[in-house]
């Protein structure tokens, strides 16, 4: 398979003529044509002129194929600890942003506060510092290479194993990520279900007060004032008002009180929503709203 970072590049197979900057960052002699090997003959002329940069004291050269697949070029180009560290850390990452919003935490804001940051390192740091980093990668597998053999060939066929590319790993690069945001998404879509179905649980509680917030309001246009309980509301017994997920619709002072429970869910069950009554020319209007009921299992009217 050949590089997909090869149609930039061009240049000399080799290292040898680059006129070396003094410091830490000067390729040694000998390394040139190592390096060559490493990245492979296919590769060797993409990656040589870039290679020559980074020796003389250059840091970043854009990368096309790390800013469309990051993952995919790491495996590909066998830096092992780099791809796992990007497979844990952007899941880490999604999983952060999953919470912020479980959580209600000011919203699409606070996503884009932790969304930012993948944004810059995956297609704006990664894509200007990969090959600066692949080249330090290189000299770091040559220098260990050179270190325990003793033979130029030797050191040659060992660079060669240890450099070069892996193609079965690009295509479990491929369908690592589908993998991955497949499951994200479905974990969101089975989310999403859930809570709509709890919500509709919420909503059987609204029906079920409807008859209680018409007793309410027949009975102040009446008297001017608000019934202290069902039977004053002419209702029935808080616990005869109940239904699939509610146990009890009560009136306290022209106040509805409704109360989860039977197959309700857990999430829900033994919570209690709340209908205020509030008083004006025009009559009797109800306010909804829970303490102990998430907002998003919440009808957007009780919210």
């Amino acid at each position: 398979m050949n590089d997909p970072s090869n149609s930039d590049g061009g240049g000399s197979d080799s290292l040898s003529d680059v006129n070396q900057a003094p410091g830490s960052d000067s390729t040694p002699p000998g390394d040139d044509d190592l390096l060559s090997v490493f990245v492979g003959p296919e590769s060797a002329h993409y990656f040589t002129p870039a290679f020559r940069r980074f020796a003389a004291g250059g840091s970043v050269k854009w990368n096309w194929p790390v800013f469309f697949t990051t993952l995919s070029w790491l495996l590909y180009r066998k830096m092992w600890l780099y791809s796992l560290g990007y497979i844990i850390g952007v899941p880490i990452l999604f999983m952060i942003m999953a919470l912020v919003a479980e959580l209600d935490v000011v919203g699409t804001a606070a996503i884009s506060i932790y969304f930012t940051p993948y944004i810059v390192i995956a297609f704006i740091l990664a894509p200007l510092f990969a090959t600066r980093l692949y080249y330090a990668h290189a000299r770091e597998m040559i220098r260990n290479i050179k270190a325990r053999t003793h033979s130029v060939e030797e050191q040659r066929l060992e660079v060669a194993r240890a450099g070069s590319t892996s193609v079965f790993s690009t295509i479990a690069a491929v369908l690592l990520p589908l993998i991955t945001f497949g499951g994200f998404f479905l974990a969101i879509a089975i989310d999403s279900q859930y809570v709509y179905t709890v919500r509709a649980q919420v909503s059987e509680g609204l029906n079920l007060a409807g008859g209680a917030k018409a007793a309410v309001t027949e009975y102040y246009q009446d008297r001017k004032q608000l019934p202290s309980d069902n039977a004053a509301a002419g209702l029935s017994p808080a616990t005869d008002i109940h239904g699939k997920y509610v146990s009890s619709v009560r009136t306290e002072a022209g106040e509805i009180v409704v109360t989860f429970g039977n197959d309700a869910d857990s999430d829900i069950s033994g919570h209690i929503l709340v209908m205020r009554p509030e008083v004006s020319d025009q009559g009797v209007t109800f306010v909804c709203s829970s303490l102990d009921i998430a907002d998003k299992h919440l009808p957007a009217a009780c919210r």
